[in-house]
């Protein structure tokens, strides 16, 4: 089941879709809450053309999306095959099954210290519009799982001050308000970079997508 949730997570952001494959739909709430997850939550970047600061012309975008769990066990229980699961999902390695697949497949899987409770970064080269060079940081922090994805740069390093921003932030246990314009408040998107913070600087949001459309709004912590 964690793979089967995964890969569609994955298959959703790589679609840019807001709501679930017809095909996926037979996985539910329920489904996920067997091994502790309780929702999920991403927040889309791209460059701010009225900023004073402007990011690599090679930088496509940021996706930072967050898996809130019952309980820190939960989501440590759930880290490693979680990660690679939804790293190989969506960079195109669908049969990798764990990190030790990533890293066969081609990709560098790496632990990273000092941030969170444990991190792990994925560089390699994903399929969006064409063959895009892709950082993919997951970190576990508490209860929360937290994924930045840099999509043009492979460069390790190149997610780690927003993984930290994420890890150092203090649980939000507000509802949602989703909007998927990039302008949803409460609970997850309250613990994102938000604008002027020097981690998001020549970013602006765009878009922000709820893993679980159906789902009741749900608390980041």
């Amino acid at each position: 089941m964690v793979r089967k949730l995964t890969a569609l997570f994955a298959l959703v952001l790589a679609l840019g879709l807001a709501v679930m494959p017809a095909a996926a739909q037979d996985v539910t709430m329920d489904d996920a809450s067997e091994f502790g997850l309780e929702g999920g939550y991403m927040r889309m970047y791209m460059a701010d053309p009225s900023a004073e600061a402007t990011p690599s012309a090679d930088l496509l975008g940021v996706m930072v999306a967050g898996f809130q769990f019952d309980s820190a066990d939960s989501a440590e229980a759930a880290f490693e095959e979680f990660s690679c699961g939804f790293a190989g999902g969506f960079m195109g390695a669908n049969d990798a099954q764990d990190c030790d697949g990533l890293t066969e497949a081609g990709f560098t899987v790496s632990d990273v210290e000092g941030i969170g409770d444990k991190a792990i970064e994925i560089t390699g080269e994903a399929n969006v519009g064409g063959p895009t060079p892709v950082t993919l940081l997951s970190i576990q922090s508490e209860n929360n799982l937290f994924m930045v994805i840099t999509l043009g740069s492979d460069e390790p390093g190149s997610s780690d001050a927003i993984g930290k921003f994420l890890a150092d932030a203090e649980p939000v246990d507000t509802e949602v308000e989703f909007s998927d314009d990039g302008t949803s408040t409460g609970g997850f998107f309250d613990m994102v970079p938000q604008e002027g913070d020097d981690e998001i600087a020549g970013l602006m949001p765009v878009s922000d997508m709820n893993f679980f459309e159906d789902a009741e709004s749900t608390p980041a912590a």
